[in-house]
Formats: C-alpha cells, sequence, structure tokens
C-alpha cells in the first residue's frame, strides 16, 4: 500500500514525463535538486510547487529553500527573527 505522499510523488512524475514531450523546458526541485518539468506540480520527492505569482515570502539565507513570508523557521531548521 502507498502513503498519499507516495501517489501524489508518483503522479507527479507522471505528468512531469507526458508534459516534458509538450515543453521542453526544466527546472530543478528546490527539495531534492533533480531536474522537473516546468509544468509539473509535483516533484516525485514529494515537492509540490506552486505558480511563481502565488509564492509569497523569501529565500532561506542558510538553504536557500522558499518560505513563506510570515515563516518563524525552514524546514532545515534555520529560526526566523518575527
Amino acid at each position: 500500500m502507498y502513503s498519499r505522499t507516495e501517489v501524489d510523488a508518483i503522479f507527479g512524475e507522471l505528468e512531469a514525463l507526458t508534459r516534458r514531450e509538450a515543453s521542453g523546458e526544466l527546472f530543478q526541485c528546490p527539495s531534492c535538486e533533480e531536474l522537473v518539468d516546468q509544468d509539473a506540480m509535483r516533484c516525485r520527492c514529494g515537492a509540490i510547487f506552486e505558480e511563481p505569482q502565488d509564492i509569497v515570502g523569501y529565500e532561506c539565507p542558510l538553504c536557500g529553500s522558499r518560505v513563506a513570508e510570515d515563516a518563524t523557521q525552514c524546514r532545515c531548521g534555520a529560526r526566523f527573527a518575527g
């Protein structure tokens, strides 16, 4: 039995594979650094991508991950002053 995260990752990879032929453009997953189709909504590592205009926040100074504007901590463990 697969977990929801594993199923989402599988569908994300399938989505990327089916769209790769159409667009041909890739970007690097900020979580696992794998190359992913620009139209993919998920990476097989489980990372979920948002449209760039929907992202509000900043980049973590330690790991470079995108964090929400109101975040107090990054997934790498860095803490932010409020």
